[in-house]
Parts: C-alpha cells; sequence; structure tokens
C-alpha cells in the first residue's frame, strides 16, 4: 500500500512539474509493463538507458521474461544502439542478480568491444532503487517494476510511461549523476 501512495505522490508532483496528459502518459499495470516496454525497446534507434535495482536474468530460466528483455537489449546494441546500464550495487548484500546479469551480457558480446554500451555499478554507499528505462530522448518508463520474472508475472506493480522530451532529459540528468560516481564495468 506503501508503494501505491508513493508511487501516485511521485506522479503528482511530476504531473505539476511538467505538462503531462492522457495523450502523453500512460499508466501500466502489472503485465501491461513489459509489453510497452518490448514495444519501445524494439523500436529504439539512438539510445537506452535502464536503471533498475534488480535485473534477474538466470541462465538456467533463458526463456524468462527478464532474459527475453536482455535478448533485446544485446540486439540494440548489435544494431549499434547506445546503451547504457545501471545496477544497484550495495555494500552490506551485492545483488547476486545484477552480477549474474552483467556477467550474461559481457560474455554475450564478448568478441568484440562495443563501444555504444555502457554498464555501471552504482555507488556501494546510496542504494539505486529507482526503476527507469529511458528509449531515444523522449520515451520514460519509470514505476515499481524492478526487471525480474515476479514483477513482470506475478507481483502486483504500478508503472508509468511518459512521452515527453522536458521529462527525460530531467530523468536523464538524474541518471547522468548517479553515472558520474559509479564504477564502469564495461
Amino acid at each position: 500500500m506503501k508503494k501505491i501512495l508513493l508511487f501516485y505522490l511521485i506522479t503528482i508532483i511530476i504531473s505539476f512539474s511538467y505538462p503531462l496528459n492522457s495523450k502523453n502518459t500512460e499508466i501500466l499495470l502489472n503485465k501491461e509493463y513489459s509489453v510497452k516496454v518490448f514495444k519501445y525497446l524494439k523500436k529504439a534507434k539512438k539510445n537506452v538507458i535502464i536503471s533498475a535495482y534488480m535485473w534477474c536474468c538466470n541462465p538456467e530460466k533463458y526463456y524468462s521474461i527478464p532474459c527475453k528483455m536482455l535478448n533485446i537489449v544485446i540486439n540494440l546494441v548489435k544494431k549499434g544502439v547506445d546503451v547504457t546500464i545501471i545496477f544497484d550495487r550495495d555494500v552490506k548484500s551485492d545483488s547476486e542478480c545484477n552480477i549474474i546479469t552483467s556477467k550474461i551480457l559481457k560474455h554475450t558480446l564478448f568478441k568484440k568491444k562495443y563501444h555504444n554500451l555502457h554498464i555501471y555499478f552504482d555507488s556501494p554507499v546510496v542504494r539505486s532503487h529507482e526503476k527507469l528505462i529511458l528509449v531515444d530522448g523522449k520515451y520514460s518508463f519509470i514505476g515499481s517494476h524492478n526487471i525480474t520474472q515476479s514483477a513482470f508475472k506475478y507481483n502486483n506493480e504500478v508503472s508509468v510511461f511518459i512521452k515527453s522530451e522536458s521529462v527525460y532529459k530531467k530523468l536523464k540528468k538524474y541518471l547522468d549523476k548517479i553515472i558520474s560516481v559509479s564504477s564502469k564495468i564495461y
């Protein structure tokens, strides 16, 4: 309940800060999120930035939704789309999911050094709990969905899709600050 209230509070704050309306904003409930994210990732032409508290692509369950998303991202990199991924790294308890997913990304692309792929672990002293996906300078996804099978398939989750260059720029600026204190691992 607290997550949903916090989410709505953030949505209200954003709506007062940036001109949003029903034409450029869509609430995505539960499974609607992965459908919309996949659609926009597949259409990406210039850049994708993903910052997720947790991305769980288990190599033993490569058919899972998070692994399908990883395959889309790998294909984007191979097509030349600029892809930046920020993983959370907590000093007290490294997310094994994030470590495994970053290794899969690196090992699937290891034959060639891709100048358009940037992978970071955030500062270990600050937890990056945001769930943001930014696409092509104007599309933003923000909400409660981690990139996990549970979030995509089983949990009650709420996220927002926003088509707005000004919102995109504000969120990118926020992520740029996180990157500035992060460790680049690829």
